[in-house]
């Protein structure tokens, strides 16, 4: 059972009243991920899990757009404004926030532990499956500086991987393969309604 939240539009805000906006910087694209996933399955998302702005974040900028560097930030920018095309009277603004591009070999270094449930509530492709997907790409993005720890708990905790280099991409992968939902009675049961 999936208690699910009803999302409606943001309304309307006049600029005259509210002239400062905030907005995070959290690109977010799992809405478009997570919707391809369900129609790839055969299956239709539910309307609250398709956020338009997810979508539109999902694609990269237009190669041609040029964006201008913001003064003393690490930003650089771009706005357009467009006629609404549901109402004459009202326009849209995007802006194009864009970090500045940094080298993945100037990062520092990165000490990752992850603390995975592998109980029998993480059974299914988009729990447990999903996480396992998930952990490769972020491993095959690891440098041999990077280090990855691996603890899972199911009932009670467990080092499923000592602190590995990234250079041991195969020995990390190997672990996260043998990843498996425990699949208690009281699981079966709330599946199967018994």
């Amino acid at each position: 059972m999936h208690n699910t939240k009803n999302y409606s539009d943001n309304p309307i805000k006049q600029v005259v009243a509210e002239p400062v906006s905030t907005f995070s910087l959290d690109m977010d694209t799992a809405s478009y991920a997570n919707s391809r996933r369900f129609i790839s399955a055969g299956r239709m998302p539910h309307p609250d899990a398709v956020r338009v702005e997810e979508f539109i974040n999902y694609f990269p900028e237009a190669s041609n757009e040029k964006l201008i560097p913001l003064s003393d930030s690490p930003f650089a920018a771009t706005y357009e404004l467009a006629p609404s095309p549901w109402n004459t009277d009202k326009v849209l603004l995007r802006v194009n926030i864009k970090a500045n591009n940094v080298r993945l070999d100037q990062l520092p270094l990165s000490n990752l532990v992850f603390l995975i449930d592998t109980s029998g509530s993480m059974y299914g492709p988009d729990r447990l499956d999903l996480l396992k997907q998930s952990l490769k790409l972020l491993v095959n993005k690891l440098r041999p500086v990077d280090k990855v720890s691996i603890v899972t708990y199911a009932g009670e905790a467990g080092v499923a991987l000592e602190p590995t280099s990234g250079h041991n991409k195969a020995k990390i992968l190997a672990v996260i393969d043998k990843f498996e939902a425990r699949q208690n009675c009281w699981w079966r049961r709330a599946q199967t309604g018994l």
